[in-house]
């Protein structure tokens, strides 16, 4: 049964083992407010190019113009009296910023004490489980995917939940779940040791390049061109795997010698060109290249407005990044004036 209530901010724990930003967490030994807070900025998503801490931003702004939170947060009462704050820790963690930025400017400090919160007092860990996944893996404010594999590897391998279960919970099939589970494994064994290794920062961005490993055919594709994980983990390292959905076309760049040599020196995107680089036939070899300039002006030229717009709105479509090469290699010949148009 839920009650609804406001409930004093001092008197409520975040979730330290929130799984939307424990990989945030796991740098610290000692946790405290401060860095909670810097891993609630850090871990909001946001829809869109704009930044994670800028949506955190947004969030409190819009928390401080409608002076409270519209939505409440929902709490699990503990022994000592306190509340564990089970979904809304970001909206905690901001009353608690608004309210020291409101002593510090003499302001009334009591307007952010408290927070109106749903009590569930009836909640065992299944049911705790139950909301985080409902309300971020398919709800409106999403963890990243990386953070989501490792939520949904925790469930399964601590808490021993069955793979119906994760799938009733948080829809989607049994093989997305699996195939998410195993690539947050891969990444776990493979990548996170190179990376420490070199001392480089560990990336969570890089999971798509993960999660791509796992579609039929692709490991098998690796073993195949006497290639394995760990190989595969340091080509996402040295960025030879970029854009991340390159990763798809590996089995036809691993059985082209030429296109693999490519793919080793250069990148995947590279090989990739090679492998789809049309005949050129004998009148488009001889052009000159002011023939070749004024020929793709106008093809530019021809464009509809959807066209254009579409490719400069996919920075990581073939299109836009063969023009942007082509771009650098004419600001290259072209010398400070090419640089000058760039």
């Amino acid at each position: 049964m839920d009650n609804a209530i406001s409930i004093p901010i001092d008197d409520i724990d975040l979730d330290v083992g929130n799984p939307r930003i424990k990989h945030y967490l796991e740098m610290y030994t000692i946790l405290n407010d401060d860095h909670m807070l810097l891993a609630l900025g850090a871990g909001a998503e946001d829809e869109g190019s704009t930044t994670a801490m800028g949506s955190y931003e947004r969030l409190k702004h819009s928390i401080r113009a409608s002076g409270g939170v519209i939505q409440s947060i929902i709490v699990k009462p503990l022994d000592n009296g306190r509340y564990l704050c089970i979904e809304g820790n970001t909206r905690v963690a901001i009353y608690r910023e608004l309210r020291r930025e409101a002593q510090h400017s003499g302001g009334t400090r009591d307007k952010w004490g408290q927070i109106p919160a749903l009590v569930r007092t009836q909640m065992d860990d299944t049911e705790a489980h139950k909301i985080r996944l409902q309300v971020h893996l398919v709800g409106n404010r999403p963890w990243d995917p990386y953070s989501k594999a490792k939520y949904l590897h925790e469930l399964r391998e601590e808490h021993k939940m069955s793979f119906d279960e994760l799938v009733s919970f948080c829809g989607g099939s049994k093989r997305d779940v699996i195939q998410s589970i195993n690539a947050y494994v891969d990444m776990e064994t493979h990548y996170r040791p190179i990376v420490e290794a070199e001392d480089g920062d560990f990336d969570p961005q890089r999971f798509s390049s993960f999660a791509e490993l796992q579609k039929p055919g692709l490991k098998q594709a690796l073993y195949s061109a006497n290639y394995n994980e760990e190989d595969f983990s340091r080509w996402v390292d040295e960025r030879k795997i970029h854009p991340q959905n390159t990763v798809r076309q590996l089995p036809h760049i691993l059985d082209n010698p030429e296109a693999r040599s490519i793919f080793l020196r250069e990148g995947a995107r590279k090989a990739i060109n090679f492998l789809n680089a049309p005949d050129l036939d004998k009148s488009l070899k001889d052009a000159t290249l002011s023939q070749l300039a004024r020929a793709l002006q106008e093809k530019i030229g021809l464009l509809s407005y959807d066209e254009a717009k579409g490719i400069s709105n996919d920075p990581d479509s073939e299109e836009y990044l063969d023009l942007k090469d082509l771009l650098i290699t004419v600001s290259g010949l072209l010398g400070e004036q090419g640089d000058y148009l760039s």
